[in-house]
């Protein structure tokens, strides 16, 4: 679609060298059109899907910006925030952090740091007193800095982005947002007018000592030394909404937020479908296109599909309206209608490049097919993650994985132990192995089994095992001949996930264990990573090609997102779905999307583990 070397009208040469110097060469189609909108003043709603590149269509024209205003100010820290970018979660903060931190690396006079709480509120307030330019925070943290810490500087401000916004919905936090908004537009007009003031003041002060200059020219002077500075106060600052979905509950709050001219951009499909066969897929190549407009015209505007509504309460009103109870319940069930009505409109665009399946399965197949899906990702050399539903879940499926093995002493006629017999071994023996070679040995003399196969007891010596005693003890409860212990042979076990890291990601975590988890997944190669839907928006990791969803998503956009954390970026990746056949529904709901998944059944992925997976010894 292009490199970021075609910016350069507007790019300077420094910020596209350090793009290249860190592999960022191609451009995304949502990224070639979206940049140079970002440089006008109108408040803009970014949509597109996810995977995208979404994140650099706005870090990139807000480190611009902060460069060219180098060019008439001097920047530095005490000027306070320049660009405040808002996250749902601590991990989607940290990673845009990272990434600011990245591109700013050549400027040292811009400052990029991250605020999401976790640590002591006095080291944070301490960061925002040295100056912070670039500011990635979740919104509790920033509404309790906004109203508690006074060295929040905001008067340079230029830029505030709502980034995975659809995901601040659904976490309930829209109120925050607003209040948010709100007082930062307080904070701005009360420090422009404290900044008007002061320069007015010293203004004054000048021309009070001026006695043989000319007053014009002073005047001339003056202004020209303040003007820069006093415009960049009082530019109004940007908002921005970037969103992979978008519903009425979104509208409401954009409606809210973005008032200044508001710019709509999307890449969109005109078929809108995915899936079909390879001349459809060629045909909505050349559809692809992205659409910038107005407000009026845009789907932000509510009222473009309420037509039908408003001429639907205009004819209540002619009725009777005696019963103001019934008028409320009316009002509440057409503004229900009005939501759903609006999300039933909604349609979603996934990458071509993605490859939806879905595992139809009996609830006794299911942790059988999630075995032989990690065995296989680990074999190929894949990085999976698995979503489950709760924080309970992730904890136990991790303590399972870790020490599930394949079984060794199970009525195989006691080979190890037998072993152990007739080679006579004399050493020391493990105190499980004398636990198994004791019950077994009770069992053969009680049966007379030695004396008559010419076994001499006496001349069998085991440290620790007193023959004479063995009658009286009962230290297992096996059935006679069944000598399987789960304590047995620990050092001879062989661990379906040896040598793996399986790591877990839910919110009940410290800030220190979700990071490093985050962290240390994103950097092996060998790993599982086990998570609720805490990364399951604007989350990026480089190699992975594998989601798996355990537990089925409880709304649309759950699985819209989870699944985009693979195939982004026009790189393979393939997405997994757990649907018992009881819940097979939910893949119409799916279609009527135009999201289509390949439906596997669970006896086809019993019947390959059986085949590939099960080791040789446990198959005779």
């Amino acid at each position: 679609d292009g490199k970021f070397c075609d910016l350069k009208y507007i790019l300077s040469e420094s910020l596209i060298n350090t793009l290249e110097k860190n592999e960022f060469i191609k451009m995304t189609s949502i990224q070639k059109m979206s940049i140079p909108l970002f440089f006008k003043p109108n408040d803009i709603f970014l949509k597109s899907m996810t995977g995208s590149g979404k994140t650099l269509c706005y870090a990139i024209p807000s480190i611009e910006k902060i460069l060219n205003m180098k060019e008439k100010v001097k920047i530095t820290r005490d000027m306070g925030i320049f660009v405040l970018v808002l996250s749902p979660t601590r991990e989607l903060a940290i990673q845009i952090n990272n990434l600011f931190c990245i591109l700013t690396k050549p400027y040292p006079y811009i400052v990029a740091s991250c605020i999401t709480g976790g640590e002591k509120k006095k080291s944070e307030k301490n960061r925002l007193k040295k100056g912070i330019s670039i500011l990635t925070c979740t919104p509790g943290r920033l509404l309790d800095h906004l109203e508690n810490t006074k060295s929040l500087k905001l008067t340079f401000l230029k830029m505030v982005i709502l980034d995975e916004a659809d995901k601040i919905i659904y976490l309930g936090t829209q109120d925050k947002i607003k209040l948010i908004y709100d007082m930062i537009r307080k904070i701005k007009q009360e420090e422009f007018s404290k900044v008007h003031k002061k320069k007015k003041k010293e203004e004054n002060e000048v021309l009070d000592h001026i006695n043989d200059t000319n007053m014009s020219d002073m005047n001339n002077i003056s202004n020209d030394h303040s003007n820069d500075y006093e415009q960049f106060i009082l530019d109004k600052f940007q908002m921005i909404f970037i969103s992979a979905t978008l519903n009425h509950a979104m509208k409401t709050l954009a409606n809210y937020c973005l008032t200044n001219n508001t710019m709509w951009i999307e890449k969109e499909k005109k078929n809108g479908i995915n899936g079909g066969n390879k001349n459809d897929e060629t045909k909505q190549k050349s559809n692809d296109m992205i659409s910038c407009m107005n407000r009026e015209n845009s789907p932000l505007n509510i009222h473009n599909n309420d037509d039908n509504d408003d001429n639907d309460d205009n004819d209540e009103n002619n009725g009777d309206n005696n019963n103001n109870n019934d008028d409320n319940n009316n009002n509440n069930d057409d503004n229900n209608n009005k939501n759903n009505d609006d999300d039933n409109n909604n349609t979603y665009e996934l990458p071509e490049q993605l490859k939806q399946y879905c595992i139809l399965i009996d609830m006794k197949q299911k942790f059988i097919c999630l075995i032989y899906m990690l065995l296989d990702c680990i074999e190929k050399k894949k990085k999976p993650v698995v979503f489950l539903s709760n924080h309970h879940s992730v904890e136990y499926l991790q303590i399972l994985l870790k020490n599930i093995y394949w079984p060794t002493d199970v009525n195989k006629k006691n080979i190890e132990v037998n072993k152990k017999l007739n080679e006579k071994i004399t050493p020391v023996l493990e105190r499980e192995d004398e636990k198994l070679l004791r019950k077994h040995l009770e069992q053969n003399i009680l049966n007379n089994n030695y004396y008559n196969n010419n076994y001499n007891v006496g001349n069998i010596s085991y440290k620790n095992i007193n023959l004479e005693e063995i009658q009286n003890e009962d230290e297992l409860n096996d059935e006679p001949g069944n000598l399987y212990n789960i304590n047995a042979d620990k050092h001879k076990r062989i661990y379906l996930f040896n040598n793996v890291n399986i790591y877990i990601l839910h919110g009940n975590l410290s800030k220190e264990d979700r990071l490093g988890n985050f962290m240390d997944f994103s950097k092996t190669n060998n790993s599982i990573l086990l998570c609720t839907d805490i990364i399951s928006r604007g989350i990026h990791f480089d190699s992975l090609s594998v989601v798996i969803q355990y537990d089925p998503p409880q709304i649309l956009e759950e699985y819209i997102h989870k699944v985009g954390r693979t195939a982004r970026l026009n790189k393979q990746g393939s997405a997994y779905l757990f649907l018992l056949k009881s819940q097979k529904q939910f893949l119409n709901i799916l279609k009527n999307k135009n999201i289509q998944l390949k439906i596997i059944l669970g006896n086809t992925i019993i019947n390959h583990f059986k085949k590939f997976c099960i080791p040789n010894f446990l198959k005779s």
